[in-house]
């Protein structure tokens, strides 16, 4: 106790003697520190202290106000998050601080600013605030500061801005190119320097060396700090990407200020890198780990109040129950969150731990493990509503931009999809503890559309585990069949059985095990999502991986694609189903072998971006023009492919960006680019390849008239007329009810002969809400067919009726929930039928026999 209080004392004697040093003020001083703040740690902080200290005991002059000044992300630092997270973090972390302020101004230009300008802009801004000072329009932060110091302030001119900064910011006058010598002798001359040592830095030695600094020596100010803080930005995030705590290094809220990282996934300034994707695939994965989807009885009843150690709390309920996906800060507070949750298991439940958690006061065996079925509204697009602005659009290049941002996936969808991933890789580990799941096509190659499917990857290790223990145990496991293709085959049969009969809400698994990428297919009940998952799929995560870096590269890309896609759904092109058809996969290619083949190109050619001195930003500096419009590029990749390209007799290769004679006797011909040799439209029938290339001809024809602008006596004007079924001589495969040979045939040839024709209700052109009108045939059907069709889950609504009684003719509407087409539905219902209708007729028969026997 004598021994603290001694040492009390001697630190309030010393203290007073510094400050009894201290001069009568003459200068008023705005200290500004210029930084990324990435995040702002408690040594950005203690450099204002230590510089108000040092001013006020050893000179004339008196910090009055500190500016915090994050740098724009056009800087292009490594690992920089979006500017509106960075000041959000800045200003929780000045939110104690009385003199401390955050300046937006940099973080909002369009172009990274140098120091010195900053240094100008803050000039402006106190000459501003002190002229404001008798009669203020508005309080800013900055002028609350300079309303305590208001009489001083009047007086005359006794205001300097100074630049604050570490050693290290000052060393890196020396480098190269990074500093123009003009610039630095601007910041010494008319500002100054405060500057604060780190550890193993010289600033007295560096200062002495440098003419420049040398010659305005009495203008920097070098500040020794006798109590090292080597807490550093680059640890800090470091750690959070570990999911290591990060408490008591960063000021107290700044980790709830960190960014979303699926807002980082989609952000269109993204620090663009090779290394981004895996280091937000690593994040997102993390995220999705610590996380838990929760169902509350009573809303509000989950609040950060109850759960101090929640990061995140994601509202993703659908009107019908409150449900929460909720984002724990680190491993550890999930964990202790996981030992407190109760257990209700029972002799008739597997007892399975699961991150699917109920909160509720008394509820019952059967409440806890009945899981609801959720029906988000992000994950629905209206059809009507999206034609309506359309049609209300004003030019058809602000078309392309409604329909890709009504039908891209929503982020919470993204994030229910990554949530998947980690629950089937919970069920994976416990059969294999060094499991890996990862999502790949559309859910991460940016190019997702809502209610789309889940694709998952299982790599059962990443890499050889060679851990050593002091005596050399070792675990003993068991051989892999010699056959890739039987070790897959067998791993995901048994996985397939263990999601299907013990996860709780994964229904509806399928083996389908003897295709060329055998996979299982299974649907979350509860979630609604469709998964395919395959196993050790290495090709897979690169593809991903390259898509979304072209994404990132031109803005462009992203928009196009979707519309080509819909355009291919729309007129019947590509099916929710597999078969020899396009696929989307196909349509993705096609797609990026435009941009990389147009001149000049806006996509460089897959060899040429993994090549390791291929600069990214540079690339795009050189060949993205911002005068192009995307509705220009559409056009044109339609008359890329009529025209330019025959791909009757060439093959795309992406790799190269190239266009070959194809040797092969394969109809279309574009080569995966990670699978050497593999053909991705192998599959492709004649027949369907013929429709591809009359669809990319007519199509080319529509968008040569198509109008650019609004018209108001054409209602499918610009991008509708391109969407219109009707303006294409084929539209979706039809189908004929033959009762007397108890099938449905597909009719393709003469379209005056189809016995089903689609329309079309007004108002809308969606292919999830049709009517169908089939000639020829009894009434009966309609009722069968109604009667079928409206027990499916995917339907909303299934009507019939009949235009005139003498006729044989039906009217038939379908509406389902997107999840499937509406002529889908039918073909099903008709086959259905047809079978219905041939067991009556045999029955009816041997009845008949029977009496007249």
């Amino acid at each position: 106790m004598c021994i603290l209080c001694n040492f009390q004392v001697s630190f309030v004697v010393n203290t007073n003697m510094t400050m009894g040093a201290t001069k009568d003020v003459v200068k008023y001083v705005m200290l500004v520190s210029c930084g990324s703040f990435n995040p702002p740690t408690f040594m950005h902080l203690r450099m204002f202290e230590l510089a108000k200290n040092y001013l006020q005991a050893n000179t004339n002059c008196y910090a009055f106000a500190g500016m915090m000044s994050p740098v724009n992300c056009l800087y292009k630092k490594k690992d920089l998050i979006s500017g509106e997270h960075r000041l959000a973090m800045c200003r929780q972390a000045t939110s104690s601080s009385d003199w401390i302020f955050v300046d937006p101004w940099e973080c909002e230009q369009k172009q990274w600013s140098r120091t010195v300008v900053v240094l100008r802009h803050a000039r402006e801004l106190l000459k501003s605030v002190k002229e404001n000072l008798e009669t203020p329009a508005t309080y800013t932060a900055l002028l609350n500061i300079c309303m305590k110091h208001k009489e001083k302030l009047m007086q005359g001119n006794n205001c300097q801005i100074m630049l604050l900064c570490g050693a290290d910011f000052l060393e890196s006058f020396s480098v190269p190119g990074l500093w123009a010598s003009e610039d630095i002798e601007e910041i010494v001359k008319t500002f100054g320097l405060v500057v604060i040592t780190r550890k193993n830095s010289d600033p007295f030695r560096f200062v002495h060396e440098s003419d420049i600094l040398y010659r305005y020596r009495k203008n920097i100010h070098l500040i020794t700090e006798w109590i090292p803080n080597e807490i550093s930005s680059t640890a800090i995030r470091r750690a959070l990407k570990r999911n290591e705590s990060v408490q008591y290094l960063i000021p107290e809220g700044c980790v709830g200020h960190q960014p979303d990282w699926i807002d980082e996934f989609i952000d269109k300034n993204f620090n663009l890198r090779k290394s981004a994707f895996d280091e937000v695939m690593a994040i997102g994965r993390s995220c999705s780990l610590r996380s838990a989807l929760i169902i509350e009885s009573t809303e509000n009843s989950l609040s950060r109040r109850n759960m101090p150690q929640l990061k995140h709390k994601f509202n993703i309920s659908d009107g019908n129950q409150a449900v929460y996906i909720c984002e724990f800060k680190d491993s550890l507070s999930f964990n202790r969150f996981l030992d407190q949750v109760s257990q209700k298991f029972a002799s008739n439940v597997f007892p399975m731990k699961s991150r699917i958690i109920k909160c509720s006061r008394g509820v019952s065996e059967m409440d806890v493990h009945t899981f609801p079925r959720l029906a988000c509204e992000f994950e629905k697009i209206d059809f009507n509503h999206l034609y309506s602005l359309l049609g209300n659009a004003s030019t058809a290049n602000q078309q392309i931009d409604i329909l890709f941002q009504h039908t891209k996936i929503h982020k919470e969808g993204m994030r229910l999809r990554f949530f998947l991933t980690t629950l089937i890789e919970d069920a994976v580990r416990r059969c294999f503890p060094f499991a890996i799941c990862r999502p790949f096509g559309s859910t991460v190659n940016g190019f997702a559309q809502k209610n789309c499917d889940l694709d998952v990857n299982i790599q059962l290790y990443t890499e050889s585990i060679d851990k050593l223990s002091a005596d050399q145990y070792y675990f003993c496991s068991r051989y892999k069949p010699k056959s890739e293709r039987t070790y897959i085959q067998n791993t995901l049969s048994i996985l397939a059985d263990v999601l299907g009969n013990f996860m709780p809400s994964f229904t509806h698994v399928q083996k389908i095990l003897h295709a060329r990428v055998p996979i299982i297919k299974l649907y979350h009940q509860t979630l609604g999502i469709r998964c395919d998952v395959t196993l050790d799929n290495k090709s897979a995560y690169k593809t991903a991986k390259v898509f979304w870096l072209f994404g990132k590269m031109n803005a462009h890309f992203k928009p196009l694609l979707f519309v080509v896609r819909y355009w291919a759904k729309q007129i019947g092109l590509t099916r929710p189903h597999p078969g020899p058809y396009i696929t989307n996969f196909h349509i993705i290619c096609l797609v990026t072998f435009f941009l990389q083949s147009r001149t000049p190109p806006l996509l460089p050619s897959i060899d040429k971006l993994l090549k390791n001195d291929f600069q990214m930003n540079e690339w795009i500096k050189d060949h993205v023009y911002s005068k192009t419009k995307t509705v220009e590029l559409l056009v044109e990749f339609f008359n890329f492919y009529s025209k330019n390209v025959n791909c009757e007799i060439c093959e795309l290769n992406l790799r190269t960006a190239t266009v070959k004679s194809k040797p092969s006797s394969s109809l279309l011909v574009i080569w995966n680019p990670f699978e050497e040799g593999h053909n991705i439209c192998k599959n492709l029938n004649e027949e369907e390849f013929q429709r591809f290339l009359l669809a990319i001809k007519e199509a080319a024809n529509i968008a040569e008239s198509m109008k650019y602008k609004k018209d108001i006596d054409d209602p499918n004007w610009g991008l509708l007329s391109l969407l219109l079924p009707s303006n294409y001589t084929f539209v979706i495969v039809f189908y004929s009810f033959l009762m007397e040979r108890g099938s449905c045939k597909e009719h393709t040839n003469d379209v005056e002969d189809q016995k089903i024709k689609i329309s079309y209700p007004k108002g809308t052109c969606s292919p999830y809400c049709q009517s169908f009108t089939i000639e020829k045939e009894d009434h009966t059907l309609g009722v069968v067919l109604r009667f079928i069709i409206s027990k499916y889950p995917e339907v909303r609504f299934c009507s019939y009726n009949v235009p005139h009684p003498m006729e044989d003719r039906i009217m038939l509407h379908i509406e389902t929930d997107q999840s499937v087409l509406a002529v889908d539905v039918l073909k099903r219902g008709l086959k259905q039928a047809s079978f219905i209708f041939e067991t009556l007729k045999t029955k009816v028969e041997e009845a008949v026999s029977k009496y007249k026997n």
